[in-house]
């Protein structure tokens, strides 16, 4: 009966202290702030679409969502809002209209994810 006691306080006290040394590990959720350029809101896909390879054709990767039956296109994905003016140099020179905007994203690990979460969360 003794063993079993001490069994069972032995395996409470080992998985508090393994607990503790997991959860002291992990790193919080970090939010990172994203910056990217709208550049059109379109009522059809296809639209959407032409606005995307215009885009494309100035060497600008772009993005199409959707979200409430309309279809967005943004561009000029980045971290670092500095590395957003040769972006909007080249939307400047072609007489792209756009919108400048920011979003919060949270646990991302790498740079690969950031365009997949950033399109996830505004299509929500």
């Amino acid at each position: 009966m003794k063993k079993g006691i001490l069994a069972l306080m032995l395996g409470l006290l080992l998985s508090g202290v393994f607990s503790f040394i997991f959860l002291s590990f992990q790193e919080p959720n970090k939010t990172i702030e994203v910056y990217y350029f709208q550049t059109g809101v379109y009522q059809t896909k296809e639209n959407a679409t032409n606005m995307q390879l215009e885009l494309a054709a100035l060497q600008i990767s772009a993005y199409v969502y959707q979200k409430d039956h309309l279809n967005y296109v943004i561009c000029g994905i980045s971290t670092n809002k500095e590395d957003l003016m040769s972006c909007e140099n080249l939307l400047k020179q072609h007489q792209i209209s756009y919108v400048q905007k920011e979003a919060n994203l949270e646990n991302i690990t790498n740079e690969d994810e950031i365009v997949e979460s950033l399109l996830e969360v505004l299509g929500t």
